[in-house]
């Protein structure tokens, strides 16, 4: 029997999976899109820097059930705060409708789970349903399950214990920390209330259903009841160490798990899946090692980056709150990964690095700064070391007859917000 190729097997369709699967099929891929569809049903928070996204690639009208934008608050370290805010979906709904967009988009849908075979020059997808599919290249996107017999950094052994409960019918979303963990309540406005208690793997035998009622009595009382729904997940951030095949690019958790507490998680997966599908693309249109190389050496250190920035992040507000950090689940926390700061202080300046252009990978001059220690290329789509150099040399003047004044004036006010603006006049 003929044995199918596809130019990639997208394994996994959860947001990264799906968005990658989508745009792939967009630049003519054909692509094979694996899911068994078993993502359980739960609330997640996006932030409107994914919402916005979402709008802009006519995402955000296909997902059902999504919340209007609702505070975020917090009640940390003896103060409550409300920052932002966030859009409350269900995940299971928002999955199924990013991968019925990549199949609109002309990927195709297998609903099954698969087992990935390097081979020479390929990868060998084997499907649960028996079937075998040869892959130019794969994105791995199968969440935590990649890291499987694989070397990892991971933090301190960590679950995520959710259900459904009744509650109050204002819609709002509140993180409370208490001694053993921190709890995550979501109320999306119809008198449910997902609440998700992030705690010790190692610290209780007692059920995780037992678990969560006792987080919700220290910090929720008025949400009595049997958890419906339980969902258990391993939610440690973990990222592998050993080098990335340019056959198998990883997305999403499978290439880095973000410690839940820094947020942005969903963010971050839909970026690494572009990310990915660039690196594909460079791979596909310019092939040869050197194109290897570049796509490998930018995935691992976008992935290395993001997942520190992330892990010390989630580091820094657990110091914030000083009333636990006596208790076990606190204590093994307050010094992973390390104590470096979450940016390294970086004198401005100019370096290498790789970036995106066209939806291609090239090695550019970036400007670094204090805010973006990795480099910036592009302000208002202006190549922003050149416009820095031609704001010192000529002034804001030449700049603006070069690229308009609506660009001139964001890319003066991103540098003045930087103290970046010394000009000859």
């Amino acid at each position: 029997m003929h044995e199918q190729t596809v130019d990639v097997a997208v394994i996994g369709g959860g947001p990264a999976g799906a968005v990658a699967a989508r745009a792939l099929a967009g630049q003519g891929a054909t692509v094979l899109l694996v899911d068994p569809d078993r993502t359980p049903a739960r609330l997640e928070g996006i932030g409107e820097r994914l919402m916005a996204w979402l709008r802009a690639e006519g995402l955000a009208d296909r997902l059902p059930d999504v919340a209007p934008l609702v505070p975020r608050r917090a009640s940390w370290a003896g103060e409550k705060t409300a920052h932002n805010g966030e859009h409350l979906v269900e995940r299971a709904s928002m999955d199924r409708a990013l991968r019925s967009a990549a199949v609109a988009a002309g990927a195709e849908h297998v609903q099954a789970t698969a087992t990935l075979q390097a081979e020479e020059g390929t990868v060998r997808v084997r499907l649960s349903d028996g079937r075998e599919v040869l892959a130019r290249r794969v994105i791995d996107a199968r969440g935590r399950a990649a890291h499987a017999n694989r070397p990892v950094m991971r933090g301190p052994a960590t679950l995520a214990v959710g259900g459904w409960l009744s509650g109050e019918a204002e819609p709002g979303a509140a993180v409370t920390p208490f001694a053993d963990g921190w709890v995550w309540i979501a109320r999306p406005g119809d008198g449910r209330v997902w609440a998700q208690a992030t705690l010790d793997a190692r610290a209780d035998d007692a059920p995780p259903a037992e678990r969560l009622r006792a987080a919700l009595a220290a910090v929720a009382p008025e949400l009595a009841g049997e958890p419906e729904g339980l969902s258990i997940r391993e939610c440690a951030p973990v990222v592998p160490t050993d080098a990335i095949d340019p056959r198998i690019l990883p997305a999403g958790d499978a290439a880095a798990g973000m410690d839940p507490l820094s947020g942005h998680g969903m963010f971050w997966a839909v970026s690494g899946a572009l990310a990915a599908v660039a690196a594909w693309r460079t791979m596909t249109e310019r092939p040869g090692p050197e194109s290897e190389a570049l796509a490998t050496r930018y995935i691992g250190e976008r992935i290395r980056e993001t997942y520190l920035r992330q892990a010390r992040l989630g580091r820094d507000f657990l110091r914030q709150e000083t009333r636990f950090q006596d208790q076990p689940f606190w204590a093994r926390r307050l010094s992973f990964p390390d104590d470096a700061p979450v940016h390294e202080a970086a004198e401005p300046g100019v370096k290498t690095a790789i970036v995106v252009v066209d939806g291609l990978l090239e090695e550019r001059e970036v400007v670094v700064t204090a805010q973006e220690p990795a480099g910036v290329a592009f302000v208002a789509g202006v190549p922003v070391v050149e416009a820095w150099r031609r704001l010192r040399e000529h002034g804001p003047a030449d700049l603006a007859a070069e690229h308009g004044e609506a660009k001139a004036r964001a890319v003066v006010g991103w540098l003045t917000a930087r103290g970046l603006t010394e000009t000859k006049r």
